[in-house]
């Protein structure tokens, strides 16, 4: 997996490249822990784009749930890129609705979405 950072109008984007899942490799670090890094401030508002993911697994999703309460325990709000025709939608739909979490996540279709989705909760929350 590789995150890669971004900035726009002072709202912080992830974008996930590769299987989000258990690392196989010691150095990697979990998604969680890219958004531990971020200062409170940038935990306000995120965009995490998942239009690169290639495979998720539960261990996946775990790391989604933990980002999310991370972020709402910072007063934070966030939005998930996840188009209908990317590579993981149906398996990380799937995953969630089995879990009833569907409704925990707010998902949009691209990043320009969930910056505008996120601007207009940024300093609400």
């Amino acid at each position: 997996m590789r995150v890669d950072w971004d900035r726009y109008n002072g709202l912080v984007s992830m974008t996930i490249t590769g299987k989000l899942g258990r690392e196989t490799d010691p150095q990697q670090k979990d998604l969680s822990e890219y958004v531990s890094d971020l200062s409170e401030a940038d935990r306000k508002a995120l965009v995490f784009d998942l239009s690169n993911v290639t495979g998720i697994d539960t261990y996946g999703i775990g790391q989604m749930i933990y980002c999310q309460q991370l972020i709402l325990e910072s007063g934070g709000k966030s939005c998930w890129v996840l188009p209908k025709e990317s590579a993981s939608y149906a398996k990380l739909r799937h995953l969630l609705d089995r879990m009833q979490l569907s409704k925990v996540f707010i998902f949009c279709d691209t990043i320009q979405d969930g910056y505008q989705k996120m601007s207009a909760n940024k300093g609400t929350a």
